[in-house]
């Protein structure tokens, strides 16, 4: 990739010196002379008061004058720099878009496209956190041999940012679902309670100690306000205190399906 690297960097630089000498131009002026005498006077006369922009030229059918200039043919070079960054993209592993590339990529094909490169950030970023992670834990023996009621292997976690926002609204979603299905799940007992939280904090992008949860869940009674709420719900899925039980809307046998407000009979 370092090579490609500086091949795009001379390409650049070559068509950035190129660029300056864009603007720059000769006159050829092509006449009928008899002589090499009557050649340079005829230049040096033109030298003497040469066109500057916008001026009128009239010559007669003796003299043609044409314009030498750089030929940059951007068309190619601009093909030539995108294959140049195709493999740089390769050589670290992003989509070319990442490099001021979106050729014909819509949203939806860009970010089907970076998929595989966030995971391989994420990777990346979790390698560095070990290493970080060996380092502290380095630090701390050290420090242990002279501070002897410091705790030398006491657990931690590094944790880094997230590599990608909308990672966040894909695990929420992602969980709210879960949840749905593994609490009916526990609620025909199924599976352990240990269980139903594993599987949501996986959903959810988290890997904690679901029992320590649990534990800090039963040592941490309701308050009042979310036992007032808990038991509403419960009511609630009983039929008591719902608003629609009184509801004395007639509906005809043959319909199978009936959708009122909110309420699905």
């Amino acid at each position: 990739m370092l090579i490609w690297l500086q091949r795009y960097s001379m390409w650049l630089e070559d068509r950035a010196r190129l660029n300056h000498y864009r603007n720059s131009f000769l006159f050829t002026v092509k006449t009928q002379l008899q002589s090499e005498e009557q050649r340079i006077q005829r230049q040096n006369q033109l030298n003497q008061r040469p066109l500057s922009p916008g001026s009128i030229l009239v010559t007669n059918n003796s003299e043609e004058w044409d314009i030498l200039s750089a030929r940059l043919e951007s068309s190619d070079a601009a093909e030539d720099g995108l294959a140049i960054k195709k493999q740089i993209a390769a050589g670290c592993g992003i989509p070319l878009h990442f490099l001021a590339e979106p050729e014909s990529q819509n949203k939806a094909s860009a970010e089907a496209a970076g998929g595989a490169t966030y995971r391989t950030f994420e990777q990346r970023q979790q390698a560095f956190l070990w290493i970080l992670s060996q380092v502290v834990r380095a630090v701390l023996r050290r420090r242990r041999l002279v501070d002897h009621e410091l705790d030398a292997e006491a657990d931690f976690r590094l944790v880094g940012a997230d590599i990608y926002e909308l990672d966040n609204n894909t695990l929420s979603t992602a969980a709210a679902t879960m949840t749905n299905v593994v609490t009916q799940l526990r609620k025909y007992r199924h599976i352990s309670r240990d269980e139903l939280l594993r599987l949501v904090y996986k959903f959810a992008g988290e890997d904690p100690d679901t029992q320590a949860i649990l534990d800090a869940g039963a040592d941490d009674p309701w308050t009042p306000t979310e036992e007032l709420v808990y038991m509403s719900s419960i009511n609630n899925a009983n039929g008591e205190d719902d608003t629609t039980k009184y509801n004395t809307t007639t509906v005809p046998s043959d319909v199978k399906h009936f959708d009122q407000g909110s309420e699905v009979n």
